[in-house]
C-alpha cells in the first residue's frame, strides 16, 4: 500500500470519528400533528362543497380574508378557531387552528 491511499484511509477514518458524536447527541422531537386542534374541543367546521354565502351566513364575517392565489385560485378565510379554504366560491377544506398547550389552558 502506498502512502497516498494510507493517508486517505486515515483522513476518512478521522472524519467518521469526528462526525459520530454529532449524531449521538441528537434530540428526538415529537410533533403531534394529528392532535393540534384537540385543545379546542369539538369545533363545528364548514363542510366541503358549501358556498361562501352559506359559510358567511352560518359562521358570520371572517376575521381575515386572504385573496385567491395560484392556479387553481385558492382563497382562505380565517375565523377564531379555524380556517376555511375555497376554490372559487366552494369550500375545499376546513382546518382547526393550532393552539399551543399552554395557550389553550388560559
Amino acid at each position: 500500500m502506498t502512502s497516498q491511499p494510507k493517508s486517505l484511509v486515515v483522513i476518512f477514518s478521522l472524519l467518521i470519528l469526528i462526525g459520530l458524536p454529532a449524531f449521538s447527541f441528537a434530540q428526538k422531537v415529537m410533533v403531534p400533528v394529528a392532535k393540534q386542534g384537540e385543545s379546542l374541543g369539538e369545533v363545528n367546521l364548514p363542510s366541503k362543497g358549501q358556498k361562501q354565502d352559506q359559510v358567511r351566513q352560518q359562521y358570520g364575517q371572517p376575521l381575515a380574508m386572504k385573496p385567491a392565489r395560484g392556479n387553481p385560485p385558492i382563497a382562505r378565510w380565517d375565523y377564531q378557531n379555524f380556517s376555511v379554504y375555497f376554490e372559487g366560491d366552494v369550500v375545499i377544506h376546513s382546518v382547526k387552528k393550532h393552539r399551543p398547550y399552554l395557550q389553550a389552558q388560559e
